[in-house]
Parts: structure tokens; C-alpha cells; sequence
């Protein structure tokens, strides 16, 4: 019973994780697939608030108007690819009224960004413009992943290890092959 308590305890763990995963939760996947695509928003909200900006406030990022640009009016609708141009990268972002805003920063800044964005279509961009959604540093940012993460694979491999156990008392308690299912005669 102190086992399955247990399971129960990192299984209640391992949900709180499932926000920082698009797609299934993890306490549905099975033990051998492999985790889910990183939601790269709810990374960036763990960081601490100091190491967080807005598109408005962070020091690295140029944002580009195009003419006739009003921001009252700008809806999100699309979020490109970040292209390499002679300016340096740069992310362009699409409106329902087909203005762009470029946006300018390192490669790996404006890859972060635009993942993030991605959750933001149909917001107007007077919010969006706004939001915390930019860690101070890409390594803040692969840090925090890679807490994430590490935390995840480890609460899989103790449950899985937990279970196992579980497994293993069951089997010889009722005489049954592991692999088989078959019911051995003692």
C-alpha cells in the first residue's frame, strides 16, 4: 500500500508538469513514449519576474511599424518563420488587416518569441505588446527547459520503477509469469 501511495504522490506531481507539454497530459502517456513538444510560454512564466520582458521593454528587440500602421487596429493573425535578412533576424508578424510588424533580436531571441506568439493569434497587439513573454537570456530560457524536463523524465522513471515493484510482488503472489501471463505451478 506505502507503493501505490507513493505512485499516487508522483503522479499528482507529474500533472502539475503536463502545462509546460502541448498535447496529451503526461500522466496519460505510457512509460515508453516519448514526451510531448515543449510549450515554450509556460516555460518563459516559471522564470522569475526579474527575468522576464514585454516585446515593449526588452533592451535587444527592434520592432518595425509599417506604414499606416495603427496599433489599435492590429489583430495577430499570423506569425512567420524568422528569416535571416541584411538587417540581422527578423520575425514578421501579420495582422487580420494584412499590416506587419518586423521584429529584430538575436535568432534563438525572436525562435523563443515566435513560439510564444504562436499562443497569442487574435490578440490585439496593444496586449500582446505587453505581456511577459520574453526571458532576459536564451540560457535562462534552455535552463529552465532543462529543469523542466530533467524534474519530468525522473518522476516517470521513479513511477515506473515504483510499478515495477508493484508488478513484480503481484506476480509471484499469484504464481503468474511476467511475460506470459501464464500461471506457473509451485
Amino acid at each position: 500500500m506505502e507503493k501505490v501511495k507513493k505512485i499516487r504522490e508522483k503522479i499528482t506531481k507529474l500533472a502539475i508538469y503536463s502545462k509546460y507539454f502541448k498535447g496529451t497530459r503526461l500522466t496519460l502517456l505510457k512509460h515508453q513514449n516519448l514526451l510531448p513538444d515543449i510549450n515554450s510560454g509556460p516555460i518563459v512564466q516559471a522564470l522569475l519576474s526579474e527575468k522576464r520582458f514585454s516585446l515593449r521593454t526588452y533592451p535587444d528587440i527592434k520592432i518595425n511599424y509599417g506604414r499606416d500602421f495603427e496599433e489599435a487596429k492590429f489583430i495577430l493573425n499570423k506569425v512567420g518563420k524568422v528569416d535571416l535578412t541584411l538587417y540581422g533576424p527578423e520575425l514578421k508578424l501579420t495582422g487580420k488587416d494584412r499590416k506587419v510588424i518586423i521584429i529584430g533580436g538575436s535568432e534563438e531571441l525572436l525562435r523563443i518569441i515566435s513560439l510564444i506568439l504562436e499562443n497569442y493569434k487574435h490578440e490585439s497587439w496593444s496586449s500582446v505588446k505587453e505581456l511577459a513573454i520574453i526571458p532576459e537570456t536564451v540560457e535562462d530560457f534552455e535552463d529552465k527547459k532543462q529543469e523542466v524536463i530533467g524534474n519530468v523524465v525522473t518522476l516517470r522513471r521513479e513511477i515506473q520503477k515504483l510499478q515495477s515493484s508493484i508488478d513484480s510482488i503481484v506476480f509471484e503472489l499469484y504464481g503468474v509469469s511476467e511475460g506470459f501471463g501464464e500461471i506457473t505451478n509451485k
